[in-house]
């Protein structure tokens, strides 16, 4: 009788273990699922961004040199211009006033400081008429 009651006994604490041991399979299993979905949350925006920015930086950007810009701000000598749709710092060759909206042309590059002038433009022009 002792023998058939600790064979039950061994049997219920058996069972009582499986059970914990799913519940346990359960938690541990919904707490990788809430780690990965937050890590996922987390990083994702993250490895995205740092994607768009590699892409970004890595595409072949036209050189500045010898390009057509817009005058954004006054250069008198200094100013800014756009060039092919990006903002530069500038500074005008001709040593006079150049005015916002002005075409001018890129004719070099100097520590991060594109040098312009509307009189190489106008040059630019002139031979352009004169090929055709």
């Amino acid at each position: 009788m002792s023998f058939v009651l600790c064979a039950l006994s061994l049997g219920l604490e058996h069972e009582q273990t499986e059970y914990k041991a799913q519940s346990t399979k359960l938690t541990c299993s919904f707490k990788v699922r809430m780690i990965l979905l937050f890590s996922l949350l987390v990083t994702g925006p993250l490895v995205i961004a740092v994607f768009l920015y590699l892409h970004k930086h890595s595409s072949k950007s036209k050189s500045p040199m010898s390009s057509l810009a817009t005058v954004h701000t006054t250069l008198s000598p200094d100013g800014s211009v756009l060039v092919n749709g990006e903002l530069w710092l500038a500074k005008s060759i001709d040593d006079n006033l150049v005015p916002e909206k002005t075409k001018v042309i890129v004719v070099g590059l100097s520590d991060h400081l594109l040098l312009v002038s509307r009189q190489h433009r106008r040059k630019l022009e002139a031979n352009r008429t004169t090929s055709i």
